[in-house]
């Protein structure tokens, strides 16, 4: 069972060259309209970004694990170590009897950003 996330394409400390593509499931309560935010950090900045977005045929508003890909571009000259993010975008409520919405849960993986190949 999925508690939050799960990859097919990815494992921690990978090293990886642009564009990283990671493919993996995520529980449909991660996405608001078929999609969730992904990022990529060094040193705590974030250096690339975009959305992972469910795969057909698959949905976000069935119950249950979404098959999702995120693609993201970075240039890099030498070797980094990175974390990639991938951030819930429907944050549940603080309280039960409230509104606004409490911590999105996140998951991280640290990689080894790589320079392509010469």
């Amino acid at each position: 069972m999925i508690r939050y996330a799960a990859f097919a394409s990815l494992a921690p400390d990978a090293r990886v060259t642009s564009p990283l593509i990671v493919k993996g499931a995520a529980i449909n309560t991660w996405m608001f309209t078929g999609a969730f935010p992904a990022e990529q950090a060094v040193d705590g900045e974030v250096i690339a970004e975009g959305p992972a977005q469910q795969r057909a045929p698959d949905t976000w508003t069935n119950p249950g694990p979404v098959r999702f890909k995120a693609e993201m571009t970075f240039d890099v000259t030498e070797k980094k170590n990175a974390v990639l993010i991938l951030r819930e975008d429907m944050a549940r409520p603080s309280s039960p009897a409230g509104d606004e919405p409490g911590p999105a849960r996140t998951l991280r993986i640290p990689v080894v950003l790589a320079p392509p190949a010469k």
